[in-house]
């Protein structure tokens, strides 16, 4: 019996996404998982943590908001994501 481990990586130009039986993976999960650790984080802080570029993490926040797994909350340039509770 061989066990091989598996690490899954960001693919330049945004990887997976979407979900399998109802639960988030790949890229997003990654996104999702920043904002969860970094409740109240802007999107360049949240493009620090992720690596990836502000315009493709905009596409997985806006994707997270419509699953209503996160919210936007404040003033437009001083706000930031929430994990909805």
């Amino acid at each position: 019996h061989i066990t091989i481990p598996y690490k899954p990586t960001i693919l330049p130009g945004g990887g997976i996404n979407g979900t399998i039986n109802g639960t988030i993976n790949g890229t997003i999960k990654v996104v999702y998982d920043a904002v969860v650790q970094n409740a109240g984080a802007s999107g360049p802080r949240l493009c620090e943590l992720t690596g990836l570029a502000l315009r493709t993490l905009k596409r997985y926040l806006a994707e997270l908001i419509d699953k209503h797994l996160i919210e936007y909350r404040g003033p437009k340039k001083t706000g930031g994501y929430y994990p909805v509770e």
